[in-house]
């Protein structure tokens, strides 16, 4: 106790305070007469003697914010409801994407979905912003027979991604923005060495689609590049613009791509001449991409017009094991084996085809 205090009871307790901020233990109730439970009800409540202190004011940061902290490592995350078969849908293209008798989702669907999402984190417009995409792995098929809810999990910290199909991991990857001025892998077409292969047949976009066929990619007219009349939605003006090979090599080494607006479709075939270059007669799907750099604005100024189409010019280099096609370059495409499927009845392909003289000299 402070004799000499003004208010000894304040001194008192302000003493009490430092002996417990020193880490002593105080037993305030002993300060206090004892109370006997219930108290009578005429007992004032203490609710009204806490008033908030509004004396400043305080930011409330959401989700949407979160992306925008620098350094920051709280996901932020985004979902997406696929839906072709919705009547005014505008992804009823994906119907189009069918492989060995099914229709699967696409696996450059999952890296333009991380690419929304994280335009949609920053802020910024999707179809201006460029990305670098590293190590995408797509762990499983997702065939679409309903329509199905993906999310979007991003750490803006160091940009991993994840992509959840329902409880299950369908896809992960890095993706970041890259600076400006950063130079391309592959930024001289003509340097990029094709084999003599590649010179010697030009296949147009049924001969292109013809081998696929054979191999069980049944794409649809969406993935082709071209509408079809026998296409159930080629009505649909609600559709986005499709993509597909405009002529290519034998090899897959050189060749022109349609360019109609869809970054999904025309990705996929930019996949498509890659896995063409293979040289493989197997049902092969993509399950991993080491590296993916997709610059929109770039992109735009290699656009040509042939023949009253848009197009692009497309390298695959065997060497690198990488491919450009205008403002996208891609490195290091893994693909697995699958097995086919049995055919149904009714479903007959001609695999090879013989030639044998009808004359013979000898």
């Amino acid at each position: 106790m402070n004799s000499k205090a003004e208010n000894e009871l304040e001194s008192f307790l302000a003493a009490l305070g430092k002996v417990y901020q020193a880490g002593a233990t105080i037993h305030v109730e002993n300060l206090y007469p004892s109370v006997q439970f219930p108290v009578p009800i005429e007992t004032p409540m203490i609710g009204p003697m806490w008033k908030w202190d509004h004396s400043q004011d305080w930011p409330v940061v959401d989700g949407r914010m979160v992306g925008k902290i620098s350094g920051g490592m709280v996901s932020a995350s985004a979902s997406y409801t696929i839906d072709p078969f919705a009547a005014d849908s505008k992804e009823t293209f994906l119907l189009d994407h069918v492989i060995d008798g099914r229709v699967l989702y696409p696996f450059t669907g999952y890296m333009v979905l991380a690419w929304k999402t994280l335009c949609k984190i920053r802020g910024v417009d999707f179809l201006k912003t460029p990305v670098i995409l590293e190590n995408i792995n797509v762990y499983s098929a997702t065939i679409l027979s309903k329509p199905i809810r993906l999310d979007v999990v991003i750490t803006p910290g160091h940009g991993d991604f994840e992509i959840l199909d329902g409880e299950q991991l369908a896809a992960s990857g890095r993706i970041t923005i890259p600076d400006d001025g950063k130079p391309f892998y592959y930024a001289d077409l003509d340097a990029i060495q094709t084999s003599k292969i590649a010179e010697r047949i030009e296949l147009d976009t049924e001969d292109a689609y013809k081998e696929f066929l054979l191999r069980g990619y049944e794409y649809g007219p969406a993935f082709r590049g071209r509408w079809s009349l026998t296409s159930p939605v080629v009505f649909d003006l609600n559709m986005p613009p499709c993509s597909g090979i405009y002529r290519t090599c034998n090899s897959g080494e050189k060749g022109t791509l349609y360019w109609t607006g869809n970054w999904v479709t025309f990705l996929d075939s930019l996949l498509q001449t890659a896995l063409l270059a293979e040289r493989a007669d197997t049902l092969r799907l993509p399950t991993r991409v080491r590296y993916l750099r997709i610059d929109p604005a770039k992109h735009l100024e290699c656009v040509e017009e042939r023949d009253g189409i848009q197009v692009v010019e497309l390298r695959n280099d065997i060497a690198t094991n990488g491919c450009i096609a205008g403002g996208v370059e891609c490195c290091d495409l893994t693909a697995h084996t699958v097995p086919r499927r049995p055919q149904t009845a009714g479903q007959l392909y001609l695999e090879k085809l013989y030639f044998v003289k009808h004359i013979d000299d000898k």
